[in-house]
């Protein structure tokens, strides 16, 4: 079993099996009393996947249960029984272990993650053992693939995926003397123009959606591919995660009226995502170095590089995007040890994280 940090509570490790309930949680997936009658208990430390929901909701995992030879790894997550590779997470270097992060995980299903390990020459070894999770929060996000950080949280409006076609390429044909037709038939499509709508509640949230299809004044844009990942308590029937092509019209709904409410309706069709490799880095060393200002400052509060390298509450810290500290689980920097500390929107932890949510496992 493995424990992961409640950044609700604070100083605590909570059980990805045995939640706290009314301040009580079980002992019997520990090992042994030890010492003996002082109420404490070692556990063994494993892999294991879990669920963020800050800056953006998304899954976190430290791989350290390596074999000896692994140089590099490449990270896969399955919903159901369709397996993708994880963005970003591509022969990533592992040697002494890695932090890997999931921005696409989509919300309210099982996600299963693996990874295959690799040695210096690029062999396969072996893949990891598999850890779950789930995200479960009901909000709904869009972003650019290329750029999670730009992600956008929406409000889904009447009528999205009220429609699911996928459609399937055929020729008919009609041969002397038989009336029935014959029918040459290809592969059949992924969701095809299926009706998209949602609401943005204020004029930045407009204008970052936008930016995230392309800004049509400073430089080329490319094609309009957002992932869309709907709330948990959305019963889409879209993929998830969803890719898609979109063709979008703005609506001003509220602006007549001082209001900042904009309606976004069109069409999507399911794309393949961008190539896996390309993502833009979400925590830069910048973020932390604008936060702390010096390396000692950072040295004084993470315990390892992994610890640094997952303390995404910084996130942005260098593009002018503060963040409030918060209670870490030691030293007073953001994140504490583990990097799980708040950001300036303290409701981020707790629902569906680590508070109330399905741990990982």
């Amino acid at each position: 079993m493995a424990f992961q940090p409640d950044t609700v509570n604070g100083l605590y490790l909570i059980s990805p099996n045995y939640p706290v309930v009314d301040g009580f949680y079980s002992v019997d997936a520990l090992n042994d009393e030890d010492p003996a009658g002082t109420g404490l208990y070692t556990f063994d430390v494993g892999d294991y996947a879990y669920p963020v929901l800050t800056p953006v909701p998304h899954v976190e995992m430290t791989l350290f249960t390596l074999d000896d030879a692994c140089v590099t790894i490449s990270l896969f997550r399955t919903v159901g029984r369709r397996t993708m590779p994880v963005r970003g997470m591509d022969h990533v270097y592992a040697v002494g272990g890695v932090n890997v992060v999931d921005w696409e995980a989509p919300f309210g299903v099982e996600l299963t993650y693996w990874a295959e390990q690799y040695d210096a020459d690029g062999n396969f070894i072996a893949t990891t053992t598999p850890s779950t999770t789930r995200v479960d929060t009901n909000d709904t996000w869009v972003h650019n693939p290329l750029d999670p950080a730009g992600a956008v949280k929406v409000e889904l409006g009447r009528g999205a995926a009220s429609k699911i076609t996928r459609a399937q390429d055929v020729d008919l044909a009609w041969f002397d003397g038989s009336g029935i037709g014959t029918a040459v038939t290809g592969q059949r499509h992924g969701v095809t123009d299926t009706p998209i709508v949602f609401y943005t509640l204020t004029d930045a949230d407009s204008d970052r959606v936008n930016e995230m299809l392309g800004d049509p004044y400073n430089g080329p844009s490319g094609p309009m591919i957002i992932c869309i990942r709907p709330g948990a308590d959305k019963n889409t029937r879209w993929p998830k995660p969803f890719f898609a092509l979109v063709a979008l019209d703005e609506i001003p709904v509220g602006q007549p009226a001082g209001k900042e409410i904009t309606r976004w309706e069109g069409t999507g069709t399911e794309v393949e995502p961008p190539a896996v490799v390309l993502v833009a880095t979400v925590l830069t060393y910048d973020d932390l170095g604008a936060f702390y200002g010096t390396y000692d400052a950072m040295a004084a509060v993470y315990g390892t590089y992994l610890e640094m390298g997952r303390d995404y509450s910084l996130a942005g810290y260098s593009n002018g995007h503060p963040v409030t500290p918060g209670d870490g689980q030691s030293g007073s920097g953001p994140g504490g040890a583990t990097g799980g500390g708040t950001t300036s929107d303290p409701a981020g932890y707790g629902e569906g994280t680590f508070g109330t949510g399905t741990y990982g496992s």
